[in-house]
């Protein structure tokens, strides 16, 4: 804060117990309560509820871990082949939810234009292959262009958007040099509005197989 800066007072209300967790907090942190939240106001980061298709993959894990638990309870007496059909049914339904959530965890949102291109451009050898509306003088200026038209929707947090692709695991296998590629966009077109992640996955998928 500058040091002439004018100090206008403001008030919290909290429930008892809300203002008891705030205080265990406040103790944990080694900060006085108006401290504590005079920077957890500034410095805090909301995250974002979970979506219906997040809330069912966890439903769908806990399920499974139910009948995983089953499982090892009845192995002992169940025969081979029919402990093997079991498991491999479960084994599967494991590895769809992986897909899933590999899927879901390759499309990033962030907040740091800077961060991300410097991560795409420090790799060793990268090599922009195509881009439109950045100007390409050198890293510094790439991320300014991104970061200027952010600020047409400020209201937007996450307004990064990295899609990572690569080779599938069996292909990588006959490769020695693994290549990949790093798509980064921003999530505020021209107009400055919000470029949708509804269906990022679906239409990557969609590109890459076609």
């Amino acid at each position: 804060m500058p040091p002439n800066a004018k100090v206008r007072p403001s008030g919290v209300c909290f429930s008892e117990l809300e203002l008891y967790t705030v205080k265990f907090r406040t103790r944990q942190a080694g900060l006085p309560l108006s401290i504590y939240c005079h920077d957890t106001i500034l410095e805090g980061v909301i995250k974002e509820p979970l979506k219906k298709e997040e809330l069912e993959v966890l439903r769908n894990l806990s399920k499974m871990g139910n009948n995983l638990n089953q499982l090892t309870k009845t192995a002992k007496f169940l025969n081979a082949k029919r402990l093997e059909k079991e498991a491999g049914i479960l084994l599967n339904e494991i590895q769809n939810v992986i897909n899933k959530l590999s899927d879901d965890w390759k499309i990033v949102k962030g907040k740091s234009f800077k961060g991300c291109i410097s991560y795409v451009l420090g790799n060793k050898g990268a090599t922009i292959l195509a881009s439109e509306g950045a100007l390409e003088t050198d890293t510094p200026s790439i991320i300014n262009s991104f970061y200027m038209q952010s600020l047409l929707n400020p209201k937007l947090g996450r307004c990064v958007g990295h899609i990572p692709l690569s080779f599938s695991s069996d292909d990588k296998e006959r490769m020695t040099n693994h290549p990949h590629c790093h798509i980064v966009f921003n999530r505020v077109n021209n107009e400055g509005k919000t470029i949708s992640d509804r269906n990022t996955v679906t239409g990557t998928k969609r590109s890459v197989n076609s």
